[in-house]
Parts: C-alpha cells; sequence; structure tokens
C-alpha cells in the first residue's frame, strides 16, 4: 500500500523491502535491495533508498521505549501505549 501512495511501481518487490524495513530493520532491507536493483527503473530506486533509509522499525521503537522507560519509570505505560502510533506516523512520514 505504501508503494502504491507514494507512487513507486515494482509490485511485491517494492513491498516486501518496506515490510522487512518495519518489521527487521533497515539494514537488512538495504541488503535485499542491492540484490533486485537492476530489476527496477531510476525512480524507483531513488524512492526507495530514501524510503528504506530511516530508523521507523520495530526493534528502534523498543529500544527508545524501554530507554525512556528506564528513566521515567512512572511515564512507562504512557510510553508503551504511545510507541504503537509513534511507529506507524514514523513510518509513513
Amino acid at each position: 500500500m505504501i508503494p502504491f501512495i507514494i507512487g513507486i511501481s515494482g509490485g511485491p518487490c517494492v513491498s516486501r523491502l518496506f515490510g522487512c524495513k518495519l518489521v527487521l530493520n533497515e539494514f537488512i532491507a538495504f541488503s535485499d535491495l542491492v540484490k533486485t536493483l537492476s530489476q527496477m527503473d531510476y525512480r524507483t530506486q531513488a524512492m526507495l533508498c530514501i524510503g528504506i533509509g530511516g530508523f521507523a522499525n520495530i526493534g528502534s521503537t523498543a529500544v527508545v521505549t524501554s530507554t525512556i522507560g528506564t528513566l521515567c519509570k512512572d511515564k512507562q505505560p504512557v510510553m508503551a501505549s504511545l510507541s504503537p502510533r509513534a511507529l506507524l506516523g514514523a513510518f509513513f512520514a
């Protein structure tokens, strides 16, 4: 859905890369991107490099949530409830 919204062609390969970035991390997504670069046009390659290059993934969100939760014990429930929304907001940005 995200590739369609931002106007990237490439089908399931592009969607798989965005899913890999969200669930695993951007380093694994970039290593998969290198394998498929020859199948994509220049615009799709550029948009993917920009889209994959952020830290909006589950692991980064967990690190931030646990760090702030450790520093401010009373805010831990608030951070835990806001983390999924922050992850989606960062992913769509």
